[in-house]
């Protein structure tokens, strides 16, 4: 939460005061929905346990990342950033569990764009012990993410693939086609990055990027003369599409 509105003494650490969940910000108890546990050892013990339980060999590896995810909402441990660092902590989860080879599911559109929802399952376990309904809704969530990103990861391959053979159509090769496959990790970049990526000379990574720029596959960001950045923009498109 560092340089964002939020930051404060607790920023980075567990905290050390009450927080509330309700309507609105700075909301009193009597209209909050949910009250986390205080801090001290309710919450350092609620922790350690949640911790310990991601660590059990003997459930279901979705299971865990639905159930963990409530259980650190749940326990709400940080003043703020509680819901982005329980969308990261379900991927890497994920990821560990050799489910995932990265984090390639973004869960934040889902959940966001069914705030409502979101919410009220997560409620609703804490006061019904609703958590069949939970874990569908968190399962859904996983599913359509993964469809979502199934999505976006081949048009990048196919926009990869046609870049490739445009290149090659008007006779470029080497350096400028090297690089278009670096562009879906790096969409932004500079001549300093594309000459470490590619091993080769300040030279021959400053005429692929204006090759490319000449093309259009590249777009310079700065206006500046020195520490220009550039960005493939048909990737970008492809990325952050709603």
């Amino acid at each position: 939460m560092a340089g964002t509105p939020s930051e404060d003494y607790q920023t980075g650490s567990i905290r050390d005061t009450q927080v509330l969940i309700g309507p609105y910000q700075g909301c009193s108890i009597q209209e909050s929905t949910y009250v986390p546990p205080p801090p001290g050892d309710s919450l350092t013990s609620g922790l350690a346990a949640w911790e310990k339980w991601l660590h059990e060999p003997d459930v279901d590896e979705i299971v865990k990342v639905a159930l963990g995810h409530y259980q650190f909402e749940a326990l709400h441990p940080f003043t703020d950033g509680n819901g982005r660092i329980g969308r990261l902590l379900a991927i890497l989860q994920l990821v560990r569990a050799g489910l995932l080879p990265g984090p390639l599911i973004n869960l934040s559109p889902y959940l966001e764009h069914r705030s409502d929802e979101y919410r009220h399952r997560l409620r609703n376990v804490s006061t019904e012990g609703a958590m069949d309904e939970w874990i569908q809704f968190f399962c859904q969530a996983l599913s359509s993410q993964a469809k979502e990103a199934q999505s976006r990861i081949r048009s990048l391959l196919a926009w990869r693939d046609h870049t490739v053979e445009e290149l090659r159509s008007n006779r470029r090769k080497g350096a400028i086609v090297s690089l278009i496959p670096f562009l879906i990790q790096y969409p932004m970049i500079t001549v300093k990055q594309a000459q470490s990526l590619l091993g080769v000379s300040n030279p021959s990574a400053n005429k692929a990027i204006n090759e490319l720029t000449k093309m259009a596959v590249l777009t310079e960001t700065t206006g500046n003369s020195y520490g220009r950045v550039f960005e493939a923009t048909k990737v970008l498109d492809i990325v952050f599409a709603p």
